[in-house]
């Protein structure tokens, strides 16, 4: 934007605050560090050929339709009561004020099992390949609640990355093939939603209202061909969370040495109060280092790489892309779904990477991606100790 000399159309100018030297030096340590997580991803290419031949014991029925659409049903009647606690306490928090910030952020296991919701709406898309109205129905039913929640509390991040994990991940169950009709359609409902996020952006402060007089007074908006300029200004806040830890990084404050990355483990220990002074110390970016600039920006992986290592980070994204292909990957064969659900269920979460720290996303991974798998184990179980009886 800065580049074309469109700085008024950022909404929140932080790039004349820090100067060009440091701006270059973060932008190169970026480019360095995302080109190292592909790189990683990419060593990891025979391993998922192996894989797949692997899969051909047709003795595996984990992915069995029915076996994930009753998982996923499970799921659901038990994070829906969760997910509506804390969605309907956001919407009176939040239009009592008109404004996002009044939201109290939830932290416990309540919150941890709200999130179950998106994977369950997975799974059960998962066991419905054969019934794709009934799919489809689930799908905009799905979206449609989360677009209410977020255009209610202003509050956008995990509604967003829900949508996405939903939508692709319908898409590769039910092999959605785009042609030139479905193409153009595809592009008006990324250009709506685009838009709707733009204006859920400038109002979410203090001018929050009702779901019809959203719609009512920002109908036209939603429509707007600015959608390329609004959608460019909606990214890069988080770029400058890693200015940030390179301005102070080691000069205010020390490496953590791999801290963040080993103390996350203590997250799941369902007693985080007895940990919060280690855990804001090893959130550098979420506590520490926005306390400094005196504004919050976020925090990303990058951030988090850089304030442990140094530039020494670079070389640790490449494990990491390493390690992420083991997890990211499809199979073929009778699983295949299963595979699928596991692969958009992490997706949900992972990728607030760009905007989260990762402190923040460890303890929702291991649940999005274990509790699925427990749940399918024991109707497994119980499944095959029927069929024994008989």
């Amino acid at each position: 934007m800065h580049a074309f000399n469109l700085d008024s159309d950022v909404f929140w100018d932080l790039m004349s605050r820090y100067p060009e030297k440091l701006l270059f030096e973060t932008s190169f340590y970026i480019l360095l560090f995302i080109q190292a997580i592909y790189t990683g991803l990419m060593l990891s290419s025979n391993f998922h050929l192996r894989e797949r031949r692997e899969l051909s014991d047709e003795n595996d029925d984990q992915g069995d339709s029915k076996l994930l659409y009753n998982s996923g049903i499970i799921l659901l009647f038990f994070s829906v009561p969760f997910r509506l606690y804390i969605d309907l306490n956001s919407i009176i928090q939040a239009q009592s004020s008109s404004s996002y910030m009044a939201i109290q952020q939830h932290v416990g296991l309540a919150d941890d099992f709200a999130i179950l919701v998106v994977p369950s709406i997975l799974l059960i898309l998962a066991g419905l390949p054969k019934n794709k109205r009934l799919g489809f129905i689930v799908l905009i039913a799905t979206v449609s609640y989360f677009i209410i929640i977020m255009i209610l509390t202003g509050d956008r991040r995990y509604p967003v990355t829900g949508i996405l994990a939903i939508l692709l991940c319908y898409g590769a169950i039910y092999r959605i093939k785009l042609s030139l009709r479905k193409s153009l359609l595809t592009i008006l409902v990324a250009m709506i939603l685009l838009n709707l996020l733009a204006v859920i952006r400038k109002v979410r402060t203090d001018s929050l209202t009702s779901l019809f007089s959203f719609f009512g007074i920002f109908k036209e908006e939603l429509f707007s061909m600015d959608v390329i300029y609004e959608t460019l200004a909606e990214f890069g806040l988080s770029f400058f969370s890693v200015v940030a830890i390179l301005k102070h990084m080691p000069s205010s404050e020390s490496y953590l040495y791999g801290l963040t990355f080993v103390g996350s483990f203590t997250s799941l220990v369902p007693a985080g109060f007895l940990f919060s002074d280690f855990h804001s110390l090893i959130s550098p970016s979420s506590n520490t280092i926005n306390k400094l600039e005196g504004y919050p920006v976020g925090a990303t992986l990058a951030g988090d790489l850089y304030a442990n290592f140094g530039w020494y980070a670079v070389l640790i994204a490449i494990i990491i892309g390493k390690l992420l292909s083991k997890l990211f990957v499809f199979k073929e064969g009778k699983n295949k779904n299963f595979y699928i659900v596991r692969y958009y269920s992490l997706f949900y979460i992972l990728i607030n990477l760009v905007r989260s720290s990762f402190f923040e996303i460890f303890r929702a991974s291991f649940m999005v991606y274990f509790i699925p798998i427990l749940i399918i184990m024991i109707l497994k179980y119980r499944q095959t100790k029927q069929k024994n009886k008989s």
